[in-house]
């Protein structure tokens, strides 16, 4: 929080670049939010650690050099503080970091995606329930590597209290069907 407040400062293209404690609160409120049972390594944890912190920090960001500084830094601060010689191509490159509440869904437990197959067939699902509870808007979507990542984000965003984002991006890319699918699958109504 120090640094990125510190280095990567508001400008005109990049106003939004305002970072405060409440962002630190919500780091752990993330971290708070698993049950001892899904968090029950020290490994586990730092994954958690590092997803809440590309959520509330990493994901603001607008242009890959200032993700790519910000994941190089919390790769430093996890080889230094959590004693792991964790690569940074290993954990944001060649992976996905994900902690999520609806893998399974009669019990809404906060854990991590441990296969990105499954993740795909669960939102799968979700989606045909959608389309078979809403017949007269169906939704066909794809679930990609970024639309998952949104989908994602956007179900963490809307099951934390006062949790709130703005979402941004060119008329038919899919922000109003993921924020339909993903208030769907928390059982609000849209």
């Amino acid at each position: 929080y120090q640094t990125i407040s510190r280095e990567l400062l508001p400008t005109p293209a990049k106003s939004h670049y305002t970072f405060n404690l409440r962002d630190i609160s919500k780091v752990f409120q993330g971290v708070l939010s698993i049950k001892p049972i899904a968090c029950s390594t020290t490994n586990t944890m730092t994954r958690l650690w590092l997803h809440e912190c590309e959520r509330c920090f990493e994901d603001r960001l607008v242009n890959e050099d200032d993700k790519t500084w910000c994941t190089q830094k919390l790769t430093q601060l996890v080889q230094k503080n959590f004693n792991v010689d964790w690569r940074h191509d290993n954990l944001f490159k060649n992976s996905f970091i994900t902690f999520c509440d609806f893998m399974n869904e009669g019990d809404k437990m906060y854990e991590e995606v441990t296969d990105p197959n499954k993740l795909v067939t669960v939102l799968d699902s979700y989606l045909e329930q959608y389309n078979m509870t809403y017949p007269t808007q169906p939704m066909r979507l794809v679930f990609f590597q970024d639309a998952v990542k949104h989908l994602i984000r956007i179900s963490r965003i809307i099951r934390q209290p006062r949790g709130n984002a703005m979402l941004v991006g060119v008329g038919g890319s899919g922000k109003q069907s993921l924020t339909r699918l993903a208030c769907f699958m928390a059982e609000y109504e849209c």
